[in-house]
């Protein structure tokens, strides 16, 4: 019963309430049944072949005394019990004394009743002594199975505590390393051309958003088309590279993970043109991205008019150039 309640202790499954006859100490009732007909049994057939005084006749001791007082011991007052019940009955049947003649039958029931009243008053006191100390005992395992359930959970609570805090730590590093990329791109900023602004663009929403896939788009007489692609931190500003990479899949993520926000200052102005961000970072929030995508358009949309070069056709450069933005 013990080892059943500790297994399921164990698992982190609820200790079940005990029954009736785990309290009354009578779940065990084939084991100390077995044990006291098999301990009476044997001092049955090895008591015909000891002497009298060890047979029980004389003034020794009973050989059923062994069965009481192992029974008692080791299963409370209810194994106890038994045992004297079932010792007194073998008694009855086969171990009594011979009767005097100088007896009378009061003389005579009182010599046979000293047996079976010995025995029954020492399986209640010391069966009920080892009751006591087993109730005992299960009290402080159930005592001991839910402290450590609490203190798995309490374990399993400050895992998860120690992780957050890792992905915290690592969060915050990274936050302090994007701000520190971001405020060296802000300070490179260069509005004396419009190929300039938009390279450099380029880096702020690398870093001041987390993209690692994006394109910059333009408006024209003929509708907006590519002015800019960044790819895994390479940045295209040339009309024919720019096709010949979108022609190729920017991002492996499905299209809803896009964000699409059009370069304006304000929800009433109008729209110079579109950032659209294909990838983010893995550790980026696509719902803080979008709002900070936002900022840098409207910031876009600021610098952009004041570039010399800036119409509002799309561009058609005919300097091709590649550069690579770490």
């Amino acid at each position: 019963m013990s080892a059943l309640r500790q297994s399921q202790s164990r698992s982190g499954r609820p200790l079940p309430e005990r029954t009736l006859s785990e309290l009354l100490l009578v779940a065990d009732w084939h084991w100390f049944v077995s044990e006291t007909l098999g301990l009476l049994a044997i001092v049955m057939l090895v008591r015909p072949l000891l002497p009298d005084g060890l047979a029980g006749d004389g003034t020794l001791p009973h050989p059923f005394w062994i069965a009481v007082l192992l029974m008692s011991a080791q299963y409370g007052v209810m194994g106890g019990l038994f045992a004297a019940l079932s010792a007194s009955t073998a008694y009855l049947l086969d171990g009594l004394p011979a009767q005097s003649a100088m007896q009378d039958f009061y003389g005579y029931a009182g010599v046979v009743a000293v047996q079976p009243c010995a025995w029954c008053a020492t399986a209640l006191v010391l069966g009920g002594l080892r009751t006591l100390h087993i109730h005992s005992q299960t009290t402080l395992e159930d005592q001991l199975d839910q402290t450590s359930l609490t203190a798995d959970a309490l374990a399993d609570a400050l895992q998860s505590a120690l992780r957050e805090i890792d992905r915290l730590e690592q969060r915050i590093a990274t936050d302090t390393t994007t701000s520190a990329s971001l405020l060296d791109s802000l300070a490179k900023l260069d509005i004396s051309d419009r190929r300039t602004l938009l390279t450099r663009m380029a880096e702020v929403i690398r870093w001041g958003v987390g993209a690692t896939d994006f394109m910059i788009c333009l408006g024209g007489l003929r509708g907006e088309k590519p002015y800019l692609v960044s790819k895994d931190g390479v940045t295209v500003e040339d009309t024919k590279l720019i096709e010949t990479t979108m022609a190729s899949p920017i991002a492996e993520e499905p299209a809803s993970a896009s964000l699409a926000v059009p370069i304006r200052q304000n929800a009433s102005a109008r729209s110079l043109g579109t950032v659209i961000c294909q990838r983010l970072s893995p550790k980026q929030v696509p719902g803080i991205a979008g709002q900070r995508l936002t900022a840098v358009s409207c910031l876009l949309a600021s610098l952009l008019p004041v570039c010399p070069d800036f119409t509002a056709e799309a561009p058609n450069d005919d300097a091709p150039r590649s550069t690579a933005v770490s």
